[in-house]
């Protein structure tokens, strides 16, 4: 019943009603006087009245279907779906909230390096994100995001500790020991609810040997936590195609540049990555990493020429999906693309197809979000978005936002504007400002959709409704045209 009186407010129903209702009764008014005076009929009147009176359902059916703008009359195209807005705002824990999986979940800490040379911690960095890359391609295991495990770093905390915070099952921790071309890795594995560790191993070798030393490891936590790898998952997962001791050091300092998810650093990992495919160029491992560096340049603005970078990007997504062996960073990244293009099903079916490579990939997820929600399936978004988000576990802003974006496009408003809310608390931003304000003006609460139009404005007063709709990719022009329209009643420029 709440959501519909707050549609009729909206609609401007109850103006309307009321307006019509004095207009009739003035018009009655005037006429009961003046009739007589020229001896009209009793029937005039009583036919006057009665027509007024029928006339009220009809304007306010013509209310609620038609909306009188400065372009003209236009039909209204309301919300996409039944607004949802509790008495109670929603907490953050409510809106983030997600149900995670019935399987194994686990973070892989810092590698601690205990060699003398500095130069060369990259090594210990270097074998986890190997790890990782692995793991993150199988679907039994849900493994959190590298990124968001940095700030464990030279930390005094326990795996136990480290786990209760991370909300995860296990906890894989090691160290790394280089000494001229030979190797050793202690590693352990702990279940972080039964406070012990599963084992615990040392691995010595050669350099030359590093990756075969990964993959045994991987092998390990694999067997340990008992996952049944998939038939396509047993021959990709491995890193044996990257044999020489230039690729083992392009791969590993390129990595350890990639995570820690800065402009400058996202270039050096990219020359890392194209220093690696020039020597090993029949590894997907090359042009997929390339193509996520250029698609992390365009999508997040990090190049003058945003455009240059998407086909660049592009370049190497379809060059990466060439190979049979495949870790799906190309299909991620070429499914973005696709939609940008307007190919929806196509876009659709080839991110799929990443998430499905990529099982615990937050970027996969995202960008399969993004997807689904431009072609109008919000509920699915929401979905995925929550995965990549529980995934990443620090919660970019580029998430948080897509999260109040699906929620508001689904009609969830009650919690599309706490998730907005912690967007513009982290960082103040116009994307966030105007998922805010086209949430008010639907919620027929327009001081504070004005008061975030102003915002935008001031923030960026080049800001036009126009630039903005051609950064929106809806499939559903109606869906657009309905934002717009609300952002435009807000007082946003055109």
């Amino acid at each position: 019943m709440k959501n519909l009186v707050q549609e009729l407010k909206r609609r401007k129903v109850f103006r309307v009603a009321v307006m019509y209702t004095v207009v009739a009764w003035v018009l009655i008014q005037v006429t009961s006087t003046i009739l007589p005076t020229f001896d009209a009929p009793e029937w005039v009147n009583q036919a006057i009245t009665l027509l007024l009176l029928v006339g009220l359902p009809v304007a306010l059916i013509l209310a609620w279907a038609y909306e009188l703008t400065p372009e003209g009359i236009k039909v209204d195209l309301g919300l996409p779906e039944e607004v949802s807005e509790e008495s109670q705002p929603a907490t953050a824990q409510e809106v983030f909230q997600y149900v995670a999986q019935n399987k194994p979940s686990i973070a892989i800490l810092p590698f601690k390096s205990l060699g003398a040379d500095s130069n060369q911690d990259f090594l210990a960095d270097g074998i986890r994100f190997g790890i990782q890359a692995s793991l993150v391609q199988i679907s039994g295991l849900f493994l959190v995001n590298a990124a968001a495990l940095n700030a464990y770093r030279n930390t005094e905390k326990s795996n136990v500790d480290a786990g209760v915070e991370l909300d995860v099952r296990y906890i894989l921790d090691g160290t790394v020991q280089q000494s001229g071309d030979k190797i050793r890795a202690t590693v352990q594995l702990t279940d972080v609810i039964d406070k012990q560790t599963i084992w615990a191993e040392h691995y010595d070798g050669i350099l030359e040997d590093v990756f075969k030393l990964q993959d045994e490891i991987t092998r390990e936590v694999v067997s340990s936590l008992n996952v049944k790898l998939l038939d396509n998952e047993i021959a990709r997962v491995w890193f044996d195609k990257l044999t020489s001791a230039e690729s083992r050091e392009y791969y590993y300092r390129g990595s350890a540049y990639f995570y820690e998810l800065n402009k400058d650093d996202n270039a050096r990992a990219r020359e890392m990555f194209e220093q690696l495919y020039r020597v090993e160029p029949d590894s997907v491992i090359g042009p997929g990493n390339i193509a996520i560096t250029h698609w992390i340049d365009g999508f997040f603005g990090w190049t003058e020429a945003a455009e240059n970078s998407m086909q660049q990007a592009e370049k190497w997504a379809i060059k990466a999906m060439e190979f049979d062996v495949n870790n799906g960073l190309g299909h991620a990244v070429f499914g973005y693309i696709q939609l940008l293009k307007g190919n929806y099903e196509e876009a659709l079916n080839i991110s799929a197809a990443g998430v499905k490579l990529r099982s615990s990939c937050p970027v996969a997820h995202g960008l399969l979000a993004l997807i689904l929600n431009y072609m109008g399936n919000s509920k699915s978004a929401v979905d995925s978005v929550k995965q990549a988000l529980h995934l990443e576990r620090i919660y970019p802003i580029w998430l948080i936002n897509l999260l109040a974006t699906a929620y508001r496009d689904s009609g969830e408003l009650n919690l599309s504007i706490p998730t907005a809310e912690e967007s513009m608390r982290l960082t103040q931003s116009n994307e966030a400002r105007l998922i805010l304000c086209s949430n008010y003006e639907r919620l027929a609460r327009p001081q504070e959709a004005k008061t975030m139009a102003d915002d935008i404005a001031a923030s960026d007063p080049a800001f036009t409704l126009t630039a903005f709709a051609q950064s929106q990719h809806y499939k559903d022009t109606a869906t657009l045209d309905a934002l717009i329209a609300n952002l435009r009643s807000a007082g946003l420029p055109e």
